[in-house]
């Protein structure tokens, strides 16, 4: 087919031949663009620009469509969709206890307009039906209900992306703010590294971390592979084996319990951004860490904070709200 013939919806001007024309002047429009795909298509338009050229020295017009792919989102916008994934026992919130209502209703109020995708017992189960198919479906019905929550937040987020935080998570930032312009990925090592805490999460759709995850989860129900991490600690356990298998093929086999001195990094295709749990200081509440009332609880875990890496002790939140007088505040598990 004539080149000159072929219909495209924009123009490339070429002022001469001797017009220099760098990529640097695409990359320059299109900012931090990737070009993924339709190779082949970019190797037609070159050829025929230069038969164009070959035949007349005179300025020419060439129409031409070269489809690029991104993974970035539109100008400094973050990669990671602004929707918060919730998952609980109750269809409602206003079902929940009142310690959960409270703590989200905060969690909302420091990210105005964000999305919230609420997802029950029976929602959870027809979105694991609807996408994923029946072995997980049969997971996540057969397993124990406190395991249930960590099947049906990596289906959600595997497939739209987002953010995640269990119900009970307390954070002084907005949620946005948890994450980069390119993170694709976001979590914290869980206290003594030994998993990653599921409680909070963000990431792109289809990342490769939460979609090695189901495989995981899978493999710990079919009892295929032993995780690394706590017994019965299915979440912590399965995204911490599911990063390395990441990283061990996309970073030449680092560990990610040595990423312990910088927020974020990068492996290969990915933009992690990892949180570490920490003690909180209560020696002498009430500090920015450590309330009077967190100080005197009872209940595990409200003694621990989310801080990025670094001697400065920058608080993100707390794995559990100050109001809780139960593990879970009574609304965490499925």
């Amino acid at each position: 087919q004539d080149c000159s013939e072929r219909p495209y919806p924009f123009h490339l001007q070429l002022a001469s031949h001797s017009s220099a024309m760098t990529s640097g002047s695409i990359i320059g429009r299109f900012p931090r663009l990737v070009v993924l795909a339709h190779v082949a298509t970019v190797l037609v338009e070159v050829l025929c620009a230069a038969a164009l050229l070959q035949q007349s020295g005179l300025s020419v017009v060439i129409r031409r469509a070269v489809i690029l792919q991104t993974t970035d989102a539109p100008a400094n916008q973050p990669l990671i969709p602004r929707q918060l994934v919730l998952t609980a026992k109750h269809d409602t919130l206003e079902e929940m206890p009142l310690a959960v209502q409270s703590n989200l209703n905060r969690t909302l109020a420091l990210s105005p307009g964000l999305k919230v995708r609420w997802l029950g017992d029976r929602a959870c189960q027809l979105y694991i039906r609807d996408h994923f198919g029946e072995d997980l479906l049969r997971i996540f019905n057969a397993t124990e209900k406190q395991y249930r929550g960590d099947v049906c937040r990596t289906c959600v987020l595997a497939r739209e992306g987002g953010f995640y935080l269990d119900l009970d998570v307390q954070l002084t930032v907005p949620v946005e703010q948890l994450v980069g312009h390119e993170t694709t990925f976001a979590t914290a090592m869980a206290y003594g590294k030994i998993g990653l805490l599921n409680a909070v999460m963000a990431a792109t759709p289809q990342n490769p971390i939460l979609l090695q995850t189901l495989s995981c989860i899978r493999d710990w129900f079919g009892r295929r592979e032993i995780m690394n991490g706590v017994p019965g600690q299915l979440g912590p356990a399965t995204l911490g084996k599911a990063l390395q298998v990441v990283m061990d093929s996309e970073c030449q086999g680092e560990q990610w319990q040595h990423k312990d001195t910088m927020l974020e990094w990068h492996c290969g295709s990915q933009v992690v951004r990892l949180y570490q749990e920490k003690g909180i200081d209560c020696q002498s509440p009430p500090t920015k860490e450590c309330s009077v009332q967190r100080a005197t609880s009872k209940v595990y875990g409200l003694t621990f904070g989310i801080f990025a890496p670094g001697a400065e002790r920058q608080l993100v939140g707390w794995p559990r709200t100050a109001d809780c007088t139960e593990q879970g505040c009574g609304g965490r598990k499925l």
